[in-house]
């Protein structure tokens, strides 16, 4: 049976797997790191995936270890992964979880968000491969990083907008807990809290953020996120022996008790 009649799919959302037909597998690492690159990356000349997961081999000695890896995934999944003219790609019928982030969340940060995500929340936050140390990873772990805060951020705001304050808070709380430094975030989730009338739940936020910010970097909230929750016309009070105005030290008085 070839691969576009089989039900196969990639994990690598918080380890390596390979499913075929409901049935977890076992690969070798060297088979694992080719299926891995290619779900990522898409079809690569065969010369540079060689030259990728080997990088530290001679080109004859790098190519003797793909020929091996490609054997030991034949044995086991046939099909997975089609050579051509070349080049090695793995078969459309695949799927691969981190890519279908990846591409939701490009098209989310670029377009607007679609309406479901293309993994189960709880995979959102799991690292990609977090065991493996292969250098060419981490252009695809710092994609991750950006992207899908920003998209989360995104349908956030436009379920604030929308008026669906319970929705926007989750997304936001998403993507606060994959950057926990990111004021955008915090700031969604002070506006929607504030949304549903929780004044006590948005001063919450803003304490455990600047906190935050004080133990890892050392600064303070900026005052246009403190000003969210001093609303319109607010001044905040001088601190004791000055006389006007406020620095970014400074915060409204709810989050300072």
């Amino acid at each position: 049976m070839n691969a576009a009649n089989r039900q196969l799919a990639v994990r690598l959302l918080g380890g390596f797997g390979l499913c075929v037909d409901g049935d977890w597998v076992t690969l070798t690492r060297p088979s694992a790191r080719v299926v891995a690159l290619l779900g990522l990356t898409g079809h690569r000349d065969r010369d540079d995936v060689a030259a990728t997961l080997w990088p530290d081999a001679p080109p004859e000695r790098s190519h003797a270890y793909l020929r091996t890896a490609l054997w030991r995934l034949n044995n086991v999944a046939r099909g997975v992964v089609v050579s051509a003219g070349g080049h090695l790609a793995q078969a459309s019928s695949v799927g691969v979880d981190a890519r279908r982030l990846l591409d939701w969340a490009t098209t989310a940060a670029a377009e607007g968000p679609s309406p479901e995500f293309p993994v189960d929340p709880d995979d959102l936050g799991r690292d990609l491969l977090p065991s493996w140390d292969d250098p060419w990873l981490d252009v695809h772990r710092e994609r991750l990083r950006v992207l899908v805060p920003e998209a989360l951020e995104a349908r956030a705001l436009g379920r604030l907008a929308d008026g669906a304050a319970a929705e926007a808070l989750w997304l936001a709380l998403r993507a606060h807990q994959l950057d926990p430094l990111r004021e955008s975030a915090v700031r969604i989730l002070v506006s929607g809290h504030l949304a549903q009338g929780n004044r006590g739940a948005a001063v919450r936020v803003l304490r455990r953020h600047r906190a935050v910010l004080r133990a890892e970097l050392g600064v303070d909230p900026s005052p246009d996120l403190l000003g969210l929750l001093a609303g319109p016309g607010h001044r905040p009070r001088p601190a004791s022996g000055q006389t006007g105005g406020h620095t970014a030290a400074q915060t409204p008085r709810q989050i300072t008790r």
